[in-house]
């Protein structure tokens, strides 16, 4: 039986959905539960910073701006993340201070023991270092999590971060982001019927921090990064760059109002597709009337030098997608990520 094609109001819905959850019994047991593995044999001063933004979670939930991954959309960053090499983050790798991202297609991955789980979604918010941008952090205490912007409007305070990044002396690791990853909940979950998404993984990861060193935590642990941040950081990029299309679509009437009386300041969704062929409006013609699939043309990372940020970025080299529009897109499978490879 085919799956019905998901719109982008299943990113609203979603949002809307897991908070609920996240103020429930079930859910409150769920990040309960979470929180004592994660923060098992961790130091003391890691442990208040996971306690804090596990206690945030349902606030930072209903404070990010909600964005829809079209299935297309999808497909490439599966192909995309698969050479992609983890780099620091920037602010500039962020549309918005908090967001929530949902995927029209869940990226199935192996966890730690071999087990198939999902990524259906991915959330962040800032963490903001309280002892100002110029003073390195004495302690994991010294960062407060914010679930929305603090001062002014969200582009406001964008701009306010870049700005602190950019005045942040090296080797300090001043500022970053919650980072929160969401799966279906698993069939076998007493809650399965209750929620749309569930709690995945939650982490901290600073500005301009290296990838290195972070493939396992303070128990020497794998962190899974290996796997989810190539998912997460190639879905940035990639929302950033020429080959997608973005645009905004104000949510109907019923769901502002719903959105309205749980307190999410969201009347618009941000949806992001692949952009379609140059010049497709054009009659394909020879060979091309033979293609049965739309494919990717010169897909590939380049590092791309970026003076203001004196650094280098990837970026994805793909011109257009080829093909006749009505076909499907087809791309070549990417090898799955491990939390212990």
């Amino acid at each position: 039986m085919a799956t019905q094609k998901m719109t982008w109001h299943e990113a609203l819905d979603a949002q809307m959905g897991l908070w609920r959850f996240t103020r429930s019994e079930a859910g409150q047991n769920w990040l309960r539960s979470h929180f004592r593995v994660t923060a098992e044999g961790l130091s003391e001063n890691t442990v208040e910073l996971l306690r804090a933004m596990y206690a945030s979670e349902p606030r930072r939930v209903l404070s990010g701006d909600p964005i829809f991954v079209s299935s297309d959309m999808c497909k490439l960053v599966d192909i995309a993340a698969g050479s992609f090499e983890p780099e620091p983050l920037f602010v500039t790798d962020l549309l918005t201070p908090a967001g929530f991202v949902f995927f029209e297609t869940p990226f199935v991955v192996e966890d730690r023991w071999k087990r198939p789980v999902n990524i259906a979604a991915f959330s962040w918010a800032p963490v903001i270092n309280r002892r100002g941008e110029d003073d390195e952090p004495q302690s994991e205490q010294d960062h407060t999590v914010e679930s929305f912007p603090a001062q002014g409007s969200r582009e406001e305070f964008l701009g306010w971060l870049r700005a602190r990044e950019e005045r942040r002396p090296e080797g300090i690791a001043s500022d970053g982001i919650c980072l929160s990853l969401y799966q279906a909940p698993p069939e076998e979950a007493s809650f399965h019927s209750q929620t749309p998404l569930c709690l995945l993984h939650t982490t901290h990861w600073w500005f301009g921090m290296e990838f290195e060193g972070n493939e396992v935590d303070e128990n020497g642990v794998p962190t899974g990064a290996g796997w989810w941040w190539r998912i997460v950081q190639s879905t940035l990029r990639l929302m950033q760059q020429r080959i997608a299309v973005t645009h905004k679509e104000q949510a109907p009437r019923w769901q502002r109002k719903e959105a309205k009386r749980l307190g999410l300041d969201a009347s618009e969704v941000l949806v992001v597709r692949l952009r379609r062929e140059r010049g497709d409006t054009k009659e394909p013609s020879g060979e091309e009337a033979s293609y049965s699939h739309r494919f990717i043309v010169h897909a590939f990372w380049r590092n791309q030098w970026y003076p203001s940020l004196q650094a280098h970025r990837q970026i994805l080299i793909a011109d257009y997608v080829k093909g006749p529009k009505d076909k499907p897109l087809i791309v070549r499978p990417r090898r799955a990520f491990t939390w212990d490879r």
